[in-house]
């Protein structure tokens, strides 16, 4: 799933068709502060599933470097 912007419910649909494939319980996703992750019910969705959240710092796109690498490939 490829898009410019996603919504919360984008979020919760791509999660839970990767705990169709992997388990994810006890790991930790670390996202920026996007409306879409600090969204209430994403961050339950998250916790019902034992997904611990990590958030970087505003403003500070090299505490993701993976993530911000592949964007700017792209």
């Amino acid at each position: 799933m490829l898009r410019f912007n996603i919504k919360k419910g984008d979020v919760i649909t791509l999660l839970s068709l990767l705990l169709l494939e992997y388990k994810i319980e006890g790991i930790t996703i670390r996202n920026d502060n996007g409306s879409q992750f600090i969204a209430n019910v994403v961050r339950q969705f998250l916790k019902d599933k034992g997904v611990n959240q990590e958030f970087t710092h505003v403003a500070t796109p090299e505490e993701n470097a993976y993530i911000e690498a592949l964007h700017s490939n792209m």
